[in-house]
């Protein structure tokens, strides 16, 4: 048979004895049916009390005090969105004393405080559901119905070119997209050149680095109109 909780006192006191007869705590605990440490702790008490009796205790200490926990529990009835962080950052700053969230929080459960859980929605009353529902055979009626718009998904792409002395006229691309050869002929060549044009000499075209602005098709056309270009 095993002693899975505690020795009985006349086992206790029979284990000194066979051990002050000269057996090994080997031999005692295998005679005991119980692990080596339970013998080697029974013979280190007697070598040091003279005694074999189980020595009883309160447990291990309470991390928090009486005033500690009314502490905790008035300051959270004052702050009622306080977390159990901030609650422990409180005591320690009050008292010095550093205790975990979770203790925090047993302490609170034992004076009757928990955490608010928020309503999922506010109880309908028999009036609010009369309001809330519409006469039988007044499904489509206008007081019923309500419009919404939704997007299509379509682009929308623009240009626009600007300057110190004004701008252009904003281009709409009719696809939504734009490649080299749309920049070529419905930009530079419909907007640009005039604009340099009007300019003069020191005209300079900056544009971004899309893939567009920087297609062969498009160096060719501004080398050809010797326009300069910062790229």
């Amino acid at each position: 048979m095993t002693y899975r909780h505690r020795l009985p006192e006349e086992l206790r006191w029979r284990a000194i004895g066979r051990l002050e007869a000269g057996q090994s705590q080997i031999e005692v605990d295998r005679w005991l049916n119980v692990s080596p440490s339970v013998v080697h702790r029974l013979w280190q008490q007697f070598l040091t009390t003279d005694s074999a009796f189980r020595r009883f205790s309160q447990g291990r200490p309470t991390a928090t005090t009486s005033a500690d926990d009314r502490y905790l529990s008035l300051w959270a009835r004052r702050n009622r969105t306080a977390t159990p962080t901030q609650l422990r950052s409180s005591l320690a700053t009050a008292t010095g004393r550093l205790v975990s969230t979770s203790t925090v929080l047993r302490r609170l459960h034992e004076g009757g405080l928990y955490a608010r859980q928020p309503a999922i929605c506010m109880p309908l009353t028999s009036r609010h559901r009369r309001v809330r529902l519409r006469e039988p055979g007044t499904r489509y009626h206008p007081s019923n119905i309500r419009e919404r718009d939704a997007y299509g998904g379509d682009n929308v792409c623009v240009w626009g070119g600007i300057s110190l002395n004004g701008h252009t006229n904003l281009h709409v691309f009719p696809r939504g997209t734009v490649n080299a050869q749309d920049y070529r002929n419905g930009i530079l060549d419909a907007y640009v050149r005039p604009y340099a044009g009007a300019i003069g000499d020191d005209f300079l075209l900056q544009d971004d680095s899309a893939r567009p602005h920087r297609a062969r098709i498009v160096d060719d056309y501004l080398q050809q109109e010797k326009n300069q270009s910062i790229k």
